[in-house]
């Protein structure tokens, strides 16, 4: 799954299948805030918001970011990989 990463529109996503899925977050004093996942029903069930929230999630580490997450889906994933670690 090749994923874009649009650093001016502060979006991740992926096409598959002509259906688009995405991860919105916005930038701010630091802290990246994922505030909205959407995966297309034809694309449910195959961890394509995993993977966009975790593409992030590695951005912001990268970069030295705080992450969080008021997108209810990608508070859950930060909340459980960070206790697996």
């Amino acid at each position: 799954m090749e994923i874009h990463h649009d650093k001016k529109n502060q979006r991740a996503w992926t096409e598959i299948n002509g259906s688009i899925a995405e991860v919105r977050y916005e930038l701010n004093e630091g802290k990246i805030n994922i505030f909205h996942t959407y995966v297309p029903e034809s694309l449910e069930g195959h961890r394509i918001a995993a993977r966009l929230v975790e593409f992030i999630y590695n951005y912001a580490r990268e970069e030295g970011l705080e992450m969080m997450a008021t997108c209810s889906y990608a508070d859950h994933w930060l909340k459980k990989h960070n206790q697996e670690q």
